[in-house]
């Protein structure tokens, strides 16, 4: 749970760290990096009008494509991290308890419950 917390609280900062991103790269590719200043929004100010012509439609694609290909890869990358690690036991060797265990844990096979 405590995981899942930490990363609703990353997701703002993670949507406008690819705004900033999808900026940088449309300013860079159309020659416009004196535009690039805060609050670092310019694709949001751009895609509305991505097909207006090939230039446009050319910057704006690739300027978004090109920050959620990143993200789809450090997903991927989360994940396949996630699965190598995890325990191949989740609560270790498990077995059926004898009456030596029972006994320390307080559980009697001969008392009734009323």
């Amino acid at each position: 749970m405590r995981n899942v917390l930490k990363a609703a609280a990353a997701l703002p900062g993670l949507a406008y760290g690819w705004i900033v991103a999808a900026s940088a790269i449309y300013c860079a590719g159309t020659g416009k990096m004196a535009l690039f200043q805060f609050p670092f929004t310019q694709w949001i100010q751009a895609a509305p009008y991505w097909r207006l012509n090939w230039w446009m439609t050319l910057w704006v694609s690739i300027s978004g494509g090109l920050p959620t290909l990143l993200l789809i890869v450090c997903a991927f990358g989360m994940v396949r991290h996630h699965w190598r690690n995890r325990p191949s036991e989740i609560y270790g060797k498990t077995e059926w308890a004898d009456q030596r265990d029972m006994k320390a844990g307080n559980i009697s096979a001969n008392r009734r419950p009323f």
